[in-house]
């Protein structure tokens, strides 16, 4: 069972490049269980943005799947995955809502505002 949350650095930025956030999957159970890497730092996989209008936003692709690159977390460990410049370069002013997710498990929405230059 797994805890996600999700802190912007900051919640308003110039350009969608300054995206930045840590992602934290919290081991919940009293079991251990593993953690698939891969999924978790590809922003198009683990993160869920969308726009003031509830519409998705569309991610660049994930990269091409390899094996994957497995963690085991201890009963109530916890593991920080950082997001930098996750947003598309494309990505125009306005404000959106993040948030992460991994398996069934959702994290609590964040805000974000890129305001024009």
């Amino acid at each position: 069972m797994f805890s996600l949350g999700l802190i912007a650095r900051a919640d308003t930025i110039a350009r969608a490049e300054d995206a930045a956030a840590d992602g934290v999957v919290i081991n919940t159970g009293a079991k251990p269980v593993e953690v698939d890497l891969v999924v978790l730092t590809s922003p198009s996989l683990a993160l869920e943005i969308v726009d003031a209008h509830g519409t998705p936003l569309r991610m660049l692709p994930p990269p091409t799947p390899g094996r994957p690159d497995t963690i085991v977390l201890a009963p109530g460990s916890q593991r920080t995955i950082p997001f930098r410049a996750f947003l598309p370069p494309s990505t125009p002013p306005g404000a959106y809502r993040v948030r992460l997710r991994y398996e069934t498990a959702r994290s609590p929405w964040i805000d974000l505002r890129i305001d024009a230059i």
